[in-house]
């Protein structure tokens, strides 16, 4: 009987307990599964997306921020690791699994994959059901101690196992019990790098508490860092079109997770180009066209009314008091009366209105943990450790994560299939 125990039942946890349960035959097959959950299993799951589940995401790039960004520790950092598993268990792989475990998916903008139902309680479900009529034992115990032993390891000083799975997440959602699998690999010999938190919100220079759940759709943003910190590969995806949402101490959304994610330190500039479809040449005829008058009988349309009203038709109404205050122009002046001056600084406010970062927010309000396992020490084919034989990793305890948009839901599940066939392969040999 080979004794295998899963540390961790979150999404990478559960999963693996589920796709060795397809293979392996527990218990009349010679395999029995164990997972230790330390508490609510899946709880991290059913608050991701909002609560709707962002399961993967069917575009064909795959946005690593970098497998090995944590390393800091002289180990090779190692962008490639995850493309065997992800290509083991594709995206396609996914919505396949979960269909056929009765969860119905669809594909939205971006190619960001939900459940239809838009809850992410049924996929938890689906998971556990399946992982419990496959004959896998959940418990609810958390482990706080891993020893290696003649081939195997004892958990907790007590319960022999022959294979253990860690899989028991980041740092990040520390109220859901993640977190807790740095300290065991340590005693297996495993390098943990630094750890920081990814896909964070930021806090900013200027008060923007009045601002608090505006939401800005369709912009870009551009940022420069106080110090010339080195961007991820992935930080071209800031450039692109996103949303960008205010909050009492700052500004977040998917266009700031992306550049806390990219620049380990965020304290810097960031530019908003709150017109990203109009030109800069686009956007001065068309103030002068609003503003001056063509001849004495053909004012421009806002030419007798003060700029902050003009401005409403730019941006929403409760952002024009600091966008002004940027562009260093009265709200009060009449738009007929503005200089050519003053009307290229509202252009140029337009284009790139400048915000102050001053640093992201604490780990603890992260979606994804940045750093982990080390991966020079794990087989990227098996999830494998190769330091310690039968010790398998699954999920965000390793040093790679991805972009916001499904792709880190994505990593769990492959890497969750790449550990479960590796023990099921090495089972059968």
């Amino acid at each position: 009987m080979n004794r295998i125990t899963i540390i961790g039942g979150g999404a990478a946890g559960i999963m693996c307990a589920a796709l060795l349960a397809k293979h392996g035959r527990f218990k009349s097959g010679g395999l029995s599964c164990t997972v230790y959950t330390g508490g609510r299993p899946l709880h991290k799951l059913s608050l991701t997306g909002k609560g709707r589940c962002n399961l993967t995401n069917t575009e064909p790039k795959f946005p690593i921020i970098t497998a090995g960004i944590g390393n800091t520790n002289g180990h090779k950092n190692d962008d490639k690791f995850l493309l065997s598993a992800l290509s083991k268990f594709s995206a396609e792989d996914t919505m396949r699994f979960f269909e056929n475990i009765g969860v119905p998916v669809k594909i939205e903008r971006g190619g960001r994959v939900f459940p239809q139902s838009d809850d992410a309680r049924d996929i938890c479900a689906a998971l556990l059901t399946d992982a419990k009529k496959n004959n896998v034992t959940l418990i609810s115990d958390t482990v706080t101690s891993l020893e290696p032993s003649g081939g195997g390891y004892i958990i907790n000083k007590s319960v022999r196992a022959d294979t253990v799975i860690l899989a028991t997440g980041g740092l990040s959602y520390p109220k859901t019990g993640c977190g807790r699998g740095y300290n065991l690999a340590r005693q297996c010999g495993h390098t943990v790098t630094d750890l920081r938190g990814g896909l964070l919100g930021a806090d900013t220079a200027e008060d923007v508490s009045g601002l608090a759940g505006l939401s800005l759709r369709n912009i870009r943003v551009s940022f420069t860092p106080l110090d010339c910190v080195k961007p991820t590969p992935a930080a071209e995806r800031l450039s692109q079109q996103s949303e960008l949402l205010f909050t009492k101490t700052g500004v977040s959304g998917p266009a700031v997770l992306t550049l806390t994610a990219c620049y380990p330190v965020a304290v810097g500039t960031l530019c908003i180009d709150l017109k990203p479809a109009l030109s800069r040449e686009q956007l001065t005829r068309r103030l002068q066209d609003e503003c001056v008058a063509r001849t004495p009988s053909m004012p421009g349309a806002y030419s007798a009314k003060q700029l902050k009203t003009l401005m409403t038709a730019y941006m929403p109404k409760t952002l024009t008091p600091l966008f002004l205050e940027k562009a260093k122009v009265s709200p009060d002046r009449l738009c007929g009366r503005l200089s050519e001056q003053e009307r290229n600084r509202v252009v140029s406010t337009l284009k790139a209105l400048p915000l102050t970062l001053t640093g992201a927010r604490p780990i603890d309000e992260a979606v994804i943990t940045i750093g982990g396992i080390c991966l020079s020490e794990i087989n990227p084919k098996t999830m494998e450790s190769k330091i310690c034989p039968n010790l398998y990793f699954a999920g965000e305890i390793i040093d790679a994560a991805a972009l916001t948009g499904g792709y880190n839901l994505q990593i769990a599940w492959s890497t969750a299939y790449a550990a479960a066939k590796g023990i099921i392969d090495k089972c059968q040999n």
